[in-house]
């Protein structure tokens, strides 16, 4: 997002391309030559508690602990990354560089605790009270997806992006099965198809997006790359209902858009086409 709104991008010239350019960074230059000045912490230097270990919670307490702060960072999973770790698949992002970058923000005033969740492992009342912190800093993420709001959307085999992709990325599960069906148009859909084309018992994979591929928030190259590997992109249709058999998804009855009025964002609004519905048969 920074790339748009910086100068060169701005004023209708091409932006610094500020995403390729930390890639070259990350893919040449060892992560552990990286040695931030960390300020050694005082015996009565305030204990501060971080709660979630992603992107955001990482950056606190590194920079907490490097102005001298003695800082611990909770985290629920296994390991520190947050959506890192559980949304972007590993072959977007290798998990080897990824722990190794986290590794380097860790400095020696953090202490990283997982397993350990907030309202099951301890509270805020004990963080403050008798565990002592002086401040508690809350970077739980959000790890809860949209629903769709149409009817049946809540029967077996409809399974939110979030919790498909997390069952995926943090335990090698496998919760696709025949044909699937991918409703959205940003990254986060893209990656679920991508992972879905790779599970097991999986004939097809359509995304469903109400816009045009232009319209796709998605990275163009994420696209390309999902329709090389066979998932089908059907544009202008949304979903009106969810179908089900035996309490099971069946299918989703689909409605065809044309493209209006630009909105807020300066895409076109999708706009119904009157008795335009029609069922696609689905697994997933």
């Amino acid at each position: 997002p920074c790339e748009e709104k910086c100068r060169c991008g701005s004023t209708g010239g091409e932006p610094i391309a500020v995403r390729t350019l930390k890639r070259f960074v990350v893919d040449r230059v060892p992560a552990e030559s990286y040695v931030p000045d960390v300020r050694p912490a005082k015996p009565d230097a305030p204990r501060i508690a971080v709660v979630g270990a992603g992107p955001a919670g990482l950056t606190a307490a590194h920079c907490l602990g490097a102005v001298g702060s003695r800082v611990t960072l909770f985290e629920r999973e296994a390991e520190a990354g947050g959506m890192l770790l559980a949304a972007i698949p590993e072959y977007r992002l290798p998990r080897e560089t990824l722990r190794k970058e986290i590794q380097a923000l860790i400095n020696p005033n953090v202490e990283l605790r997982c397993h350990q969740a907030l309202g099951r492992d301890f509270t805020l009342d004990g963080l403050l009270g008798p565990q002592g912190y002086k401040a508690v800093y809350l970077a739980l993420g959000s790890h809860h997806s949209r629903k769709l709001g149409v009817p049946g959307e809540d029967v077996q085999g409809v399974i939110p992006g979030i919790q498909f992709l997390k069952a995926y990325n943090l335990h090698g599960q496998d919760m696709a099965r025949g044909r699937v069906g991918i409703v959205g148009g940003g990254n986060s859909a893209v990656d679920a198809a991508r992972v879905a084309i790779r599970q097991k018992g999986v004939e097809s994979v359509t995304i469903y997006y109400r816009r045009t591929r232009a319209e796709m928030p998605a990275y163009k190259e994420e696209i390309e790359a999902a329709l090389a590997e066979g998932v089908v992109l059907q544009t202008l249709v949304s979903p009106v209902e969810v179908l089900s058999r035996d309490g099971r998804v069946a299918g989703v009855r689909l409605l065809t858009n044309t493209l209006g009025e630009r909105d807020a964002s300066g895409r076109q609004q999708p706009v119904p086409v009157p008795g335009s519905e029609h069922d696609v048969e689905l697994d997933t």
